[in-house]
């Protein structure tokens, strides 16, 4: 039962909890469920490079965000490679400042996505 005063969806916003403790946490793919630019709303889903603007994190209890959610992990997440360490543990949230130590900041990048294809490690490329 949602609580008053909760956007709709669910109260709980459970779902980021999920996504900030697994493998994921830093995932790319999910900066748009995570983060919207300073001052816009919470489903105000237009495109930004988190790199240069001001963001904030997004409500977690809104229903659209969850199924977006869902799908990405459903979707996109399952298909990435996750960072491991040599003896095959995964980075996690706990471990990441650990294995940045060990292997640079180069090791802690994803791999890119291009989506139009939905391949792995191959960036969508730039029309001349």
């Amino acid at each position: 039962m949602p609580l008053r005063g909760a956007p709709h969806g669910r109260p709980d916003g459970i779902w980021r909890h999920a996504l900030l403790s697994s493998p994921w946490f830093d995932c790319p793919i999910f900066d748009v469920v995570l983060y919207k630019p300073m001052g816009c709303d919470d489903l105000d889903m237009t495109p930004f490079d988190k790199k240069t603007t001001p963001c904030t994190y997004r409500n977690p209890c809104y229903e659209e965000l969850e199924q977006l959610f869902l799908h990405l992990w459903s979707t996109k997440a399952v298909k990435i490679p996750l960072r491991r360490f040599p003896n095959n543990d995964v980075v996690l949230p706990l471990t990441a400042k650990h294995y940045r130590q060990m292997y640079g900041d180069k090791a802690m990048e994803w791999p890119a996505i291009n989506d139009e294809t939905e391949e792995v490690g191959v960036k969508k490329e730039e029309s001349s």
